[in-house]
This record gives C-alpha cells, sequence and structure tokens, in this order.
C-alpha cells in the first residue's frame, strides 16, 4: 500500500468562517481573512493572518503555529510544539496543550483564561501585560512583560 501524504496549503482564504482538515498531511494557510473562526486539523498546523484572527486548531503528529497582524484568539492542541503570536495587538487563550514547547508572544497583551500547558518549556512574552485566569504550566516558565495579573 502506497504511503499518500496530503497538504493542505493556500493563500488569500477570505470567507466568513473556515475548516480546514487534512487527515494525513499539515495545514498551511496565510493570507488569512475570516471574520468567524477558523477551525483547522492536520498533522502539524501553520496558519498566517493580516489582521485580527480567532482560531481552533489541533496538529495530530506537530506542530501548530498561528501568527496575526492584530489580536489573536485561539484554542490550540498539538503533539509538538506552539507558537502563538500577534505581531500588532493581544493574543488570548482559552485552552493551550502543546506536547513540547509553548511560545505565547503579544505586541500588547496576553491572556489565559483556562491554560497553556507545555510538555516543554513555556514562554510568554508580553509588550504590556500579562494575565494567567487559569494554568501556566510547562518544564520551565520563562515570563517577560510590563506587568502581571495572576
Amino acid at each position: 500500500t502506497p504511503n499518500i501524504i496530503a497538504l493542505f496549503e493556500t493563500t488569500g482564504l477570505v470567507a466568513p468562517d473556515a475548516v480546514l482538515r487534512s487527515s494525513n498531511g499539515v495545514i498551511d494557510a496565510s493570507g488569512i481573512v475570516v471574520s468567524g473562526l477558523v477551525d483547522a486539523q492536520g498533522t502539524g498546523v501553520t496558519l498566517v493572518a493580516p489582521a485580527a484572527m480567532r482560531a481552533l486548531a489541533r496538529a495530530t503528529a506537530g506542530d501548530v503555529a498561528i501568527t496575526a497582524g492584530g489580536d489573536l484568539a485561539v484554542d490550540a492542541n498539538a503533539t509538538g510544539g506552539v507558537a502563538l503570536t500577534s505581531s500588532g495587538g493581544n493574543v488570548a487563550v482559552g485552552d493551550a496543550q502543546a506536547g513540547g514547547r509553548m511560545d505565547i508572544a503579544a505586541a500588547q497583551d496576553i491572556a489565559i483564561a483556562r491554560s497553556a500547558t507545555a510538555g516543554g518549556a513555556l514562554a510568554l512574552t508580553a509588550g504590556r501585560l500579562v494575565t494567567i485566569g487559569g494554568a501556566a504550566l510547562g518544564q520551565t516558565v520563562d515570563l517577560r512583560a510590563a506587568d502581571l495579573a495572576i
């Protein structure tokens, strides 16, 4: 039986909501302009939006990497690492689980509502405030911000 790898790759995704699935490959989507939810699942998931984004991402055999130019609201689960970045706004995490390292970076604020759990290191870097309303767990935790609210 041949080994078939499926790859979902797109540039310039514009929609009210988006569901992206690849059962045997990675999801790689950039230029995302979705006013609602981006729901992505693959062996690995990479999502890039020029502005704000709300995402649910699951990587079944790899990493989740999500970058937004504006605010990012996300729930993520990965067997590998998780990288969540807002270059021009805030990152709001509901639940995020990583089998490996987790990096969360925001130009402004980071808010963890329920949990951010890393099997490796957890790094939180915010230009202003980090708010931890639930759990922030990792083998090591590195927090860099102007202020912290627990």
